[in-house]
């Protein structure tokens, strides 16, 4: 079985910060956890983003093109986790943000696409205290609809939790908000490049017969050189 985006998100971020525990990573919230991903995509590949989708209409593959300054300003500041309060109508509610551990706890509802169940038990993880006008009230009662209304004013006030980028499909002109998930993207970008790696080491030592070290320890630019002797 494949990892989850949450599993791939903290492996990443362990990777990048390899003297931190994992578990904090997990404990960040997801604003925070998806910025520092984009900071460690930055430090890899850039900030230009080419990414594609496939129109939900007529199936059109669909190109775009984002930069991860933009759609993950590093100087919009994230919610650091700690508690705030929500005022809804005459609801009060004080919360935090969810993390990648909470999101691992609602996993077994997301398998069998209980959205519902889900959203409950992520505000039961994220919610501490609910109050209509001042007296104190069972979070497990919370109606749907008032959990929705939570769940947009967490997302808003812990930017980068989730980034959606509009598209138009270029053949029937349909517009949708395609979510972009930047721990699966990441994953994806590392794989390839592991791969072309690979291949060109393979590549090289048949060719010249050098160890396999020696050619992980050459500059992209130097490798891509020898290659480029070898077809000429």
């Amino acid at each position: 079985m494949g990892k989850s985006y949450w599993q791939k998100a903290i492996l990443l971020l362990a990777a990048a910060h390899p003297t931190i525990a994992m578990k904090e990573f997990a404990l960040l919230s997801i604003g925070q956890r998806n910025a520092k991903l984009f900071r460690f995509r930055d430090s890899l590949f850039g900030t230009d983003i080419e990414a594609h989708s496939q129109c939900p209409t007529c199936a059109e593959k669909v190109e775009f093109q984002l930069n991860s300054q933009v759609i993950c300003d590093p100087n919009v500041a994230v919610w650091d986790g700690g508690e705030r309060k929500i005022d809804i109508d005459h609801h009060q509610i004080i919360c935090r943000p969810p993390s990648s551990h909470d999101l691992e706890a609602i996993s077994p509802y997301l398998e069998v696409e209980d959205d519902e169940g889900a959203a409950y038990e992520l505000i039961k993880s994220c919610v501490f205290q609910w109050l209509i006008d001042g007296v104190y009230t069972p979070i497990e009662s919370m109606p749907i609809t008032l959990i929705e209304r939570v769940s947009d004013d967490i997302k808003n006030m812990d930017p980068h939790s989730e980034i959606i980028c509009r598209l138009a499909c270029p053949e029937c002109e349909h517009s949708w908000g395609e979510p972009f998930d930047i721990a699966s993207f990441l994953w994806r970008e590392i794989e390839n490049k592991a791969q072309i790696i690979l291949s060109e080491v393979q590549l090289l030592a048949r060719a010249f017969g050098w160890w396999e070290g020696d050619i992980l320890s050459l500059s992209d630019v130097r490798r891509k050189y020898y290659i480029e002797q070898l077809h000429e």
